[in-house]
């Protein structure tokens, strides 16, 4: 990715470097309106079933159980507050994390539809839980839901609006699908296409000729974003920043921010950003603050439907 910009090596961690970039803002637009969708789309629903299992196999080796725990006290708690019975999830992958943590803590009776944009997944998905009664697993993307599914109490993600590039028809599915509200919980860096596409909509950054992050050169060329540089603010985690500018986007499209930030779930540092953010604390690149944590913690979004 050539952005006519400059890039300076960090520190770096086995194959992986993190990078500080200063990019023009004209190139961040340009790069962003050249997004294909369908071939975004394409690409994910293409992927193959090892590459959610990896990532499912790496949240089982970070503080599996306080995250779970947090998650089904945090997210389930408000479906179980609000007596939700009807739950639509976004973006399951191929082992519907989310379905695994919070069915146990729900209210009966339930219904739980899980849409996933690749079929493999979808197919895995029914073969493991389809047998129970309440659960169902949909192919189909979440910019276009159509009649796939009906409309839901609620509708909950874990690691999914971090992929989306067509933000406007995402939201307006969205709103047509939930009676109530949206919940979404990031944990992971987000994708590169995604958080620029953000930055490129974010006026406070392009109103200056120079757009700064750091992201990881990693040897798959994805290179995920872990920090943005928000001016007369310092820099913030790209899982929050993900939150903040999807929410402002949500509230242009019928909904309004109901609850936003980080969460702990466990006094461990054992994820990439908390061990990014002691790092570049130890350098004095990063000063500590809320915003940029060294206990683990996911970020989350909580909308609700006007």
């Amino acid at each position: 990715m050539n952005f006519c910009g400059s890039k300076e090596r960090i520190f770096s961690i086995g194959k992986f470097s993190l990078e500080r970039w200063i990019v023009p803002s004209s190139k961040v637009v340009e790069f962003f309106s050249q997004t294909d969708v369908d071939r975004h789309n394409a690409a994910q629903a293409s992927q193959s079933l090892e590459y959610t299992d990896e990532l499912h196999e790496n949240r089982q080796a970070v503080s599996f159980e306080d995250l779970t725990a947090t998650l089904q006290n945090h997210v389930g708690g408000f479906i179980r507050d609000k007596d939700y019975r009807k739950i639509l999830e976004a973006g399951p992958g191929s082992q519907d994390f989310l379905y695994q943590a919070l069915s146990p803590t729900l209210i009966l009776p339930y219904s739980w539809t899980s849409l996933d944009i690749n079929q493999l997944y979808v197919d895995r998905l029914n073969e493991q839980f389809g047998q129970n009664g309440s659960y169902r697993a949909v192919q189909g993307p979440l910019r276009d839901m159509k009649d796939r599914v009906e409309p839901h109490d609620i509708i909950i993600g874990n690691e999914v609006l971090d992929s989306i590039v067509d933000f406007e028809n995402v939201f307006r599915n969205i709103h047509e699908k939930t009676k109530g509200h949206v919940f979404h919980t990031q944990q992971f860096l987000p994708s590169f296409r995604t958080i620029q596409g953000l930055i490129s909509l974010d006026p406070r950054i392009m109103e200056h000729e120079y757009c700064v992050w750091l992201a990881w050169n990693t040897p798959d060329d994805t290179q995920p974003i872990s920090h943005v540089m928000i001016p007369d603010v310092g820099f913030m985690q790209s899982n929050q920043y993900l939150h903040e500018r999807l929410s402002a986007l949500a509230q242009s499209n019928g909904f309004k921010e109901i609850g936003q930030g980080l969460k702990k779930y466990s006094e461990n540092a054992d994820y990439i950003y908390e061990r990014i953010n002691k790092i570049l604390i130890e350098q004095n690149i990063l000063e500590p603050s809320p915003l940029i944590p060294t206990t683990s913690h996911y970020a989350y979004m909580i909308l609700e439907k006007k």
